[in-house]
């Protein structure tokens, strides 16, 4: 989908929003925004409840990009100023950096799980390739563990942003604004 993305508009506008003040954020913007974020926010509770409890690696990435999705989305209102939502930034950042790290030791169990397959056991090295994969499993397991305690949290930050309200001020309209240009 990035190859219909006009990307130097993309730069300008994040520019633009990045460098606005907080008064300069229209009512429309922060509408179209706290619509994003709703949205984001709803598809984060959707993969935490599609991934559930159990040890699901494709269901728990999708947890990630969901919770990276509405990250970016809220670094734009803290950005911006239109809520506090410092903590849920935390959260989410937090989430995102050990489900990323979850993610790649399954990539690394798999490929190591998938040479030691291939491998005769009396090769030189069979033996030590699956540790790699036993030591790479368990660190999955960790992982998802921990996962799970930070689950709820997540999906109480994700239901509280899908209201969140976002306050734009009122602010003076210079002459050229009110005469259209």
């Amino acid at each position: 989908r990035l190859e219909r993305v006009d990307v130097a508009v993309a730069v300008g506008l994040v520019e633009r929003i990045a460098g606005a003040s907080p008064a300069a954020v229209s009512a429309a913007s922060a509408a179209a925004l706290s619509t994003r974020v709703r949205v984001r926010a709803l598809g984060l509770e959707t993969a935490i409840d599609r991934a559930g409890t159990l040890y699901h690696p494709d269901r728990l990435h999708a947890v990630r990009i969901a919770g990276k999705k509405l990250r970016y989305a809220l670094e734009v209102v803290s950005a911006a100023a239109l809520a506090n939502v410092a903590a849920d930034l935390r959260l989410l950042k937090q989430g995102q950096e050990m489900l990323g790290v979850l993610h790649d030791y399954q990539v690394l169990l798999e490929h190591v799980a998938a040479v030691s397959d291939a491998t005769p056991k009396g090769t030189p090295g069979a033996g030590g390739l699956r540790a790699m994969a036993t030591a790479y499993d368990r660190e999955c397991r960790k992982l998802h563990a921990a996962y799970l305690k930070m689950a709820p949290g997540l999906a109480a930050s994700a239901a509280r942003l899908r209201n969140l309200d976002l306050k734009v001020r009122k602010t003076r309209r210079t002459a050229r604004e009110r005469s259209g240009a």
